[in-house]
């Protein structure tokens, strides 16, 4: 049972010594899970081990596999902090001793994983207050429910698409660029080369003409602010396709309007190809006028 008893030694069957070296007996520590249940190559990540009779000891490892031990941190009997060594992607089995000496044999997995890196993010930029949906590029990405993207310090959670892309909604944050990673495990993120700027939204406030032949072709001038001179310019009447917007300045574009029926609606405008104005600045189209004869 669970106590301390002494431990004497005798070589001739009868004499025992009387130094009462203590032994110490304990309840059998087990692992009922681990989080997070992964991590990357590098290692360095912090898991917790959660079971029961954990014991507050010099002797407390955690194995990580046959070989990788590293020491372990007392938290209470009943959880256990341990730091993940470096090693190849895989997954391995991870055991706790309270002796350094006997291990659990509970098999609990913790997968590596491979390292993650973000290359680049498309859109580059958005509005502020503005959920942008984001596009991030890399290597490495795992579908997982603890997938995350972090913009500068706030998280948010990814859709994976495949291990080199996931799509992510931007949090609100001020103007300023932040740089863009990954988390597969909610926990360690990946290095990155990638950023996104927060910008002051744009707005669109007047077209000239304001109305046009519903066969299209009009050159619509496009007056308002916060327009920026991208390949992702559009201008989007009503429902319809977009079309490419020509930048003139900061405050006015021009953009040529599709075919439509007779009718108004109302045109905006994409900086990043994502985010339109929802200013609601209506356009006319009319039937095209004809000469019988003068």
């Amino acid at each position: 049972h669970v106590g301390t008893i002494a431990v004497e030694v005798t070589t001739n069957g009868g004499d025992y010594i009387e130094d009462m070296v203590q032994y110490r007996y304990y309840a059998s520590p087990a692992i009922s899970h681990i989080v997070p249940s992964s991590g990357p190559t590098e290692g360095g990540t912090v898991v917790s081990v959660y079971g029961r009779n954990f014991i507050d000891s010099d002797s407390l490892y955690c194995r990580f596999g046959n070989d990788s031990t590293v020491a372990g941190r007392w938290v209470s009997s009943d959880r256990v902090e341990c730091q993940t060594p470096s090693m190849v992607a895989s997954n391995v089995v991870v055991e706790v001793t309270n002796n350094g000496f006997d291990y659990t044999a509970n098999r609990v997995e913790f997968t590596v994983l491979p390292e993650s890196v973000v290359a680049s993010v498309d859109p580059t930029f958005g509005p502020i207050g503005t959920s942008t949906s984001v596009t991030v590029h890399g290597s490495g990405f795992v579908f997982s429910r603890s997938l995350y993207c972090r913009f500068g310090l706030l998280s948010v959670a990814a859709m994976f698409v495949n291990d080199t892309m996931v799509v992510c909604s931007a949090p609100d944050a001020a103007q300023g660029s932040v740089d863009v990673r990954v988390s597969s495990n909610g926990v360690d993120y990946s290095k990155t080369s990638a950023s996104y700027e927060y910008v002051d939204a744009h707005h669109v406030h007047d077209v000239l003409p304001r109305s046009g032949s519903t066969n299209g072709g009009t050159i619509v001038y496009v007056s308002g602010t916060g327009f920026k001179n991208t390949s992702n310019l559009y201008c989007r009447f009503g429902t319809l396709s977009a079309v490419h917007g020509v930048y003139i300045s900061s405050t006015n574009v021009s953009c040529v309007s599709p075919m439509y029926q007779i009718g108004t609606i109302s045109v905006e405008v994409t900086t990043n190809g994502v985010d339109y104005s929802e200013d609601m600045v209506q356009y006319r189209y009319y039937a095209s006028p004809a000469i019988s004869h003068i």
